[in-house]
This record gives C-alpha cells, structure tokens and sequence, in this order.
C-alpha cells in the first residue's frame, strides 16, 4: 500500500477511514457507511434511503450473478492523498479474488471540518441514485 502526503491532522487518518468503509462495506453495515460519506452527499442522500439502495444493489447483484452477497469483499491497495484531497482504490472482491471489471474503483475522498470523507463518483439524483 502506498501513502502519499497524508495528512496527519485529521481525526482520523485516509487510511483509517477508507480501511474502516472498506470492512463496513464487505460486512453489508450500509448504515455505518453511509457515515464515511461527505456532507454534500448527505443533503442528498439521506441514511435510511442509502441503506435501502445499497441492500437493494447487492440483492440484484446477487439475482444476477447467482453468488450469496456474503462472497463480496472490499480491500483498499492504495492510497494517495495531497492536502485536502486524496484518491483511494478499493478493490471489490468475490470470494476473495477480485471481481471483473468492478475489480478496482479509484475513489475521491476530501479532507473537510477535520476529517476525510468519501465523493461519490456519479452526479447524484433526488432519489439518491447513482446514474
């Protein structure tokens, strides 16, 4: 894993909280992740409407590629971060290989009122999908 600038004065450092999401993530706490997420996204997103799209998401995925979401895992391999900014890859795991073309996501997170937080990737909609 590599760190790159990490910004010490956190509450928690990048790689704390991404290898926090990541285990919360590969446990299906949807809920507990919903709090790595930045203030922003909450404006928008609210927790009990996230939680209930991400439960949904690993149902469908689990219709459609026939595997229990139990299989799915998260790791993060590298870490990269400069002053208020930083890129986390997370690997997405089945059965503890990576998985396709879901296999590695590099994810922005920002540093803000002391600490680090996720950025959704995708321009979010008023319902909280991710198009």
């Amino acid at each position: 894993m590599i760190i790159v600038n990490c910004n010490l004065q956190s509450s928690e450092t990048l790689e704390e909280r991404a290898n926090k999401l990541a285990a919360f993530d590969s446990e299906g706490k949807w809920s507990k992740s919903y709090e790595f997420y930045s203030p922003d996204f909450k404006k928008i997103c609210k927790k009990n409407t996230f939680s209930l799209i991400m439960g949904e998401t690993v149902l469908f995925m689990e219709g459609e590629f026939l595997f229990n979401w139990k299989s799915i895992s998260f790791r993060v391999t590298d870490i990269q971060s400069n002053k208020n900014e930083g890129y986390v890859t997370q690997e997405m795991l089945l059965n503890g290989e990576p998985f396709g073309n879901l296999g590695a996501q590099k994810i922005k997170w920002i540093y803000k009122d002391n600490n680090w937080w996720l950025v959704p990737q995708k321009e979010l909609t008023t319902d909280c999908s991710m198009r």
